[in-house]
């Protein structure tokens, strides 16, 4: 993607599917700040926000409502952001290399109820209560913190709400997000402009719907 133009800190919509498809903003360096992930956002695609070195957080919702199951963050959604200091998931699935080579973060957040593959940190190494290395990041839960790609233990996450399956009925195939308030299109398998099915299907099936009550209403009149 040619994102030469894209800079300073996104703003997703509240009610977002979807953050982004597949490498939608892989290697967007003017991107800064922190992604801030919605309760109904169910995924982040594949390379997503790949080589995003100029964003500095990343924070999950703290409970999802979602289609699917709950928030799931695919393999090297977020590798090579190398700005990234701080991590926090309450909920959610992170899958291996989700945040590979991520090798300057200084705070890591993983509640009970969310869950990690066995690599999801690959390059950055964790330390238990004790002291010992951590080799299955699948094992990790609670707040580690440290520097140089060397985490430890520091205390547990609070209580965290469980997903919550729901659907509630918020998919966005195609969503406008901002970004130092100029307003930018993207749709789900990429950045292209183009217009929302649902944004003419959902009105054209309410006045169908109407129209066929008040032809009823007419038909059972005497």
């Amino acid at each position: 993607m040619n994102c030469s133009s894209l800079t300073g800190e996104p703003k997703f919509p509240a009610d977002a599917w979807f953050l982004g498809g597949w490498n939608t903003f892989e290697n967007c360096t003017g991107l800064t700040g922190t992604i801030v992930i919605g309760q109904y956002v169910n995924h982040i695609s594949e390379e997503c926000f790949k080589g995003c070195t100029g964003l500095t957080g990343v924070q999950g919702p703290s409970i999802s409502t979602t289609v699917g199951g709950g928030l799931k963050i695919y393999a090297t959604a977020f590798e090579g952001c190398t700005g990234l200091t701080k991590v926090s998931f309450p909920v959610g699935t992170l899958n291996d290399d989700s945040f590979k080579g991520c090798t300057n973060l200084k705070s890591v957040s993983i509640g009970k109820s969310a869950s990690l593959s066995s690599n999801v940190f690959n390059g950055v190494e964790f330390y238990d209560d004790s002291g010992n290395l951590i080799t299955d990041t699948g094992a990790l839960d609670g707040v580690y913190q440290g520097t140089e790609g060397k985490l430890y233990w520091v205390e547990p996450t609070a209580d965290d709400a469980s997903d919550d399956d729901a659907t509630g009925g918020k998919m966005r195939e195609v969503m406008v997000i901002t970004i130092d308030g100029e307003n930018v299109e993207v749709s789900e398998y990429g950045a292209d402009s183009g217009l929302n099915i649902w944004m003419i299907a959902t009105p054209i099936a309410f006045i169908i719907g109407a129209l066929a009550a008040v032809l009823v209403m007419r038909a059972k009149k005497p």
